[in-house]
């Protein structure tokens, strides 16, 4: 049967894209050996330069300008001239050469040799500074304890008491202001002897306050950097608060609102037997891990961080019994190689990691063992080796069969791994409850869909081509015929939708699970028993909430830096200006 007329071009866009790849390979190699040839042919010139010079002063015997040569042809002539002033030039430019690297070399230890004299004298400038300051320090204490010898003691020799030190204090301070007066009178102070007698008992209090002054300058000088580490400190702490959040905590606070839903029929049973024999279930879907050809390192940190931590909360806080995911697990493994693919296999594990309570139940997707006409017997084989999954397998769970389908292969042409998954299918027919497939089931479009994580709408009235965005019809109404289930999940379309199909059997779309396909990703809880089911969506942080609180947090550290260093005048000082200003007109 011919391939379809879509799945052609797709096949020849790929070899296109292939081909593309190839041919801006080649140019770079062409560069490349268009580099070293050049580098080659240089090299090989410069060694006929010195080949032609060094035969040349072989043959030469004389240093006069006429030199001998064999024959008396003059274009030999000119030739062996001009190897010479070639050899002449280079040996001349040699000398200048050494010369100057000896003059370079002299003037370097010379440079040593004077910045260690600037620093030895730089050392010693401190020490003497130092022992100044400690001089001047000791001669401040010395005349501020004579000071306070002389006025603490009475003319008996006894200790003054409170009092009498505050009345010098005052006599002190009055003894000041008369010197002031004095000046105001135009009186020379030198002069006066009352002036110069006040002037030797203030000497030491003025030395005191100049010492009390150096100190607290001293303590104003600290105080800034104190500030700043305290500042940088304070910086940090914001900042680190800020990742913590949105790269961890808020996953717990999004994901601790949902709670599981009710079952309907468990209100006529106990408690204990309710609770035994309910599954809960989490479905999600399309979750794409980056390959090594489309993904970018920045996009695969983002994406992949966000679904492992939204992954390992779900299951910390929610603790299901199984998931299910529903195909797309991978974004390239329909042309990944086998290390590209173990590395993928790698990375899934990690992110996806569970406990031995909780079991993971991979469903096979069109990006992880390609569309119909990319199919191959290799990719599932490697597909189920790793998830060991198998179209048509039946999974039975607390009285609740699933039957997993591989809806890449319900393409209905008679293919052997069609066949295969069909015949598997048929076998069981009459078990099955609930089916999962990756494909969802023929509808025209996704205009009867509702809810906030549907598809867009200018999206939603874009028909589906079949055997592409849904199954077709035939294959969905051997679907319907053969098992008549009393629910199916799908994805592959990265949208929310609920749809019924013959009146009766449901059908829900479950969204994608990572951000790159959407920014509200969410998945599905399901509380089902034998005769059955509820289910309740459950949504992820939103990127774009995310990406608000990062720039709303970079605005007020840009604003509290800007505060502190001073360049952006407090809000109160602003306000108080205007009005001072609105008073004066």
């Amino acid at each position: 049967m011919a391939l379809p007329v879509v799945h052609r071009c797709l096949q020849l866009t790929d070899e296109n894209e292939q081909l593309v790849k190839k041919v801006k390979k080649l140019h770079l190699k062409n560069k490349e050996l268009e580099r070293n040839l050049g580098q080659i042919q240089e090299q090989l010139h410069l060694q006929q330069l010195m080949h032609v010079c060094g035969t040349s002063r072989d043959v030469q015997v004389q240093t006069e300008t006429h030199l001998w040569h064999k024959g008396g042809d003059s274009k030999d002539l000119f030739l062996e001239s001009d190897s010479v002033r070639l050899l002449q030039m280079y040996n001349e430019l040699q000398k200048r050469y050494v010369k100057e690297t000896k003059t370079n070399k002299e003037q370097s230890e010379a440079i040593k040799s004077l910045t260690i004299k600037i620093n030895e004298l730089e050392h010693n400038l401190q020490e003497q500074r130092q022992r100044i300051e400690q001089l001047e320090c000791k001669k401040v204490s010395w005349k501020i304890s004579a000071v306070s010898g002389k006025r603490s003691q009475t003319p008996e020799g006894g200790v003054a008491s409170h009092k009498d030190v505050s009345a010098e204090k005052e006599a002190c301070c009055s003894r000041y202001l008369g010197i002031l007066c004095c000046q105001k009178a135009q009186c020379d102070p030198l002069s006066s002897p009352s002036c110069f007698h006040l002037r030797g008992e203030l000497e030491p209090l003025f030395y005191a306050g100049t010492a009390m002054l150096s100190s607290s300058s001293t303590a104003v000088k600290n105080l800034p950097l104190k500030r700043r580490l305290c500042f940088l400190l304070k910086l940090v702490c914001f900042v680190s608060s800020v990742l913590i959040f949105c790269e961890f905590l808020i996953y717990y606070v999004v994901i601790f609102q949902c709670r599981w839903p009710d079952v309907k029929g468990g209100a006529h049973t106990a408690e204990k037997e309710t609770s035994a024999s309910v599954l809960k279930a989490i479905i999600l879907a399309d979750t794409h891990l980056l390959g090594e050809i489309k993904g970018h390192w920045l996009d695969k940190l983002r994406r992949e961080w966000q679904m492992e931590r939204s992954f390992q909360t779900a299951l910390w806080l929610l603790q299901p019994d199984i998931v299910f995911i529903l195909g797309d697990v991978f974004d390239e493994g329909k042309w990944s190689s086998p290390q590209a693919w173990a590395d993928d296999v790698r990375r899934f594990q990690k992110m996806f990691k569970h406990s031995v309570f909780t079991e993971l139940v991979v469903i096979a997707g069109n990006h992880d063992i390609g569309f119909h006409y990319e199919m191959t017997t290799y990719k599932v084989n490697r597909f189920e080796k790793v998830f060991n999954f198998t179209s048509g397998k039946l999974i039975t769970r607390k009285g609740i069969n699933f039957v997993l389908v591989n809806s890449v292969a319900m393409e209905g042409d008679g293919c052997a791994v069609c066949r295969t998954s069909e015949a598997k299918l048929v076998a069981l027919s009459h078990k099955l409850n609930c089916s999962q497939q990756h494909y969802p089931l023929y509808r025209k479009s996704d205009a009867e869909c509702t809810g906030e994580d549907s598809a867009p709408p200018e999206e939603k009235n874009i028909p589906f081509k079949e055997k592409y965005d849904v199954l077709s019809q035939e294959a969905s109404q051997k679907l319907l015929w053969w098992f008549q289930p009393r629910l199916i999940l799908s994805g592959h379309t990265h949208s929310a939708c609920e749809v019924l199909h013959a009146g009766k059997i449901p059908e829900i779309s479950v969204p994608s699970f990572s951000w790159r396909n959407r920014n509200n990703p969410s998945f599905i809880m399901g509380s089902i028993t034998p005769t059955d089911f509820s289910l309740q969506k459950c949504f992820l942080p939103f990127e774009s909430r995310v990406f608000t609180i990062y720039c709303a947090a970079g605005a007020l550290l840009v604003i509290l830096v800007l505060a502190h260093v001073q360049l952006l005048t407090p809000p109160f000082y602003f306000a108080q200006r205007l009005i001072s200003k609105h008073k004066a007109v």
